[in-house]
């Protein structure tokens, strides 16, 4: 009986760290963003300047991520787990200084960071919480979609609220030192996340010519870019359309509550399922009308919109990181599978805001824009049909261990 009840709090509490560490992923991230015009005062630094510190983490996202199923062969995960954080705690500590080369630096260590857990953390949820997989999937993406939030809803009133420009990093230092310290309280009582890699068998895979790793990857790519996309372009599109800044901005908050039930549902709803590619064109379905409905129809039934938006923009990261995680049969395909797949697919993120961006400024109107982002909805719901099927990696023949 004690044994029991030892071994589910050891669970509990692995999976408050785990969830600690989501809640780290995102935040630090998106705080830049609400207080661009402070920032470019007391860095004093241009507009194109201040863009490059922005778009840099979903570059360290693609770079760093493909390495780290090298890491994977060397360090045991729970030692690259500790490090990851590390770097998001020094890179907060960095953007609190009025200085922008240390600012940029400390963005390469965040990015760097996050795009290290980016990669592992699914792998650990999978090796950890073997039983609850759906249920700590939904809870990973909720906590990554919160972050988010928070992040970009915080950011003011802290640094209004007590006066100081970095308040926001001090906060989410001050948060990441907290799920640094408590990883190393469960090193200490998991030892098998500090196993060496010949232990778990760690194996070098190539999945380049695998096409159904292709496609969880257009999967994962293709719904960043929509996402990022919606971030960046939807208050713009709102603003043109007549709204105030004030609406566009409720409009894009409401969308992130609702796509928080979504994050969580959807990886419940994938596992009474063998093949999930019927979902795929739901969320289509869902990204699509969110384009044309505030696109060109923005005063007809916005609450619809508001709530296809969030059913979609959360529904395709869950769905995408739940076909990653069961299309894999041991854990060295995760990892490589997470890595290529996030890698490439944050790198695809970076590039359509500033494409669609390029679209609007050569055309003056968004109508063009649009109908391409409606387009890009319809291939990330071909390659998640495809990614959706009831088929594995070792399943396909193009799928073999590199010596």
């Amino acid at each position: 009986m004690v044994i029991h009840i030892k071994r589910h709090s050891i669970q509990f509490f692995s999976a408050i760290c785990v969830l600690l560490i989501a809640l780290n992923m995102r935040g630090s991230l998106v705080s830049l963003s609400p207080l661009i015009e402070s920032l470019r005062s007391i860095l004093d630094i241009s507009v194109s300047q201040f863009s490059i510190i922005s778009s840099l983490p979903l570059v360290c996202f693609g770079l760093v991520g493909i390495c780290v199923p090298r890491l994977s062969r060397v360090f045991s995960s729970g030692i690259i787990v500790f490090v990851a954080i590390f770097l998001i705690v020094i890179g907060c500590v960095l953007r609190c200084v009025a200085h922008y080369p240390i600012v940029f630096l400390g963005t390469v260590f965040l990015g760097s960071g996050i795009a290290i857990l980016n990669v592992l953390l699914p792998g650990i949820i999978r090796e950890l919480f073997s039983n609850h997989i759906q249920k700590m999937m939904g809870l990973y993406a909720v906590c990554i979609g919160l972050s988010a939030t928070t992040g970009a809803f915080i950011a003011v009133p802290l640094t209004e609220g007590t006066g100081q420009w970095n308040a926001a990093f001090i906060f989410w230092g001050v948060l990441a030192a907290l799920a640094l310290i408590l990883w190393l309280i469960l090193l200490s009582v998991r030892k098998s996340i500090l196993e060496k890699p010949s232990k778990v068998n760690i194996e070098r895979v190539s999945l380049l010519r695998n096409p159904l790793a292709w496609m969880v990857t257009f999967t994962m790519g293709l719904q960043s870019g929509l996402f990022y996309t919606l971030v960046a372009w939807l208050p713009a599109i709102l603003a043109d359309a007549g709204f105030s800044k004030l609406y566009a901005g409720n409009v894009l908050t409401l969308i992130n509550i609702v796509s928080i039930f979504s994050r969580y549902l959807l990886p419940w709803l994938c596992t009474r399922f063998s093949s999930q590619s019927w979902i795929a064109p739901i969320l289509t379905i869902g990204y699509a009308s969110v384009w044309i409905g505030f696109g060109f129809f923005p005063k007809t039934y916005p609450l619809l919109w508001i709530i296809l938006g969030g059913m979609a923009s959360g529904g395709t990261l869950s769905y995408s990181l739940y076909i990653m995680m069961v299309r894999v049969r041991s854990y060295s395909q995760l990892i490589s599978l997470s890595a290529m797949s996030q890698a490439i697919g944050y790198t695809i993120a970076a590039v359509w805001p500033w494409v669609i961006g390029q679209i609007y400024s050569i055309n003056g109107t968004w109508d063009i824009a649009l109908y391409c982002l409606v387009g890009v909805a319809l291939f990330q719901g071909i390659a998640a049909w495809f990614a959706g099927r009831n088929v594995f990696l070792s399943d396909e023949p193009t799928e073999t261990p590199v010596k």
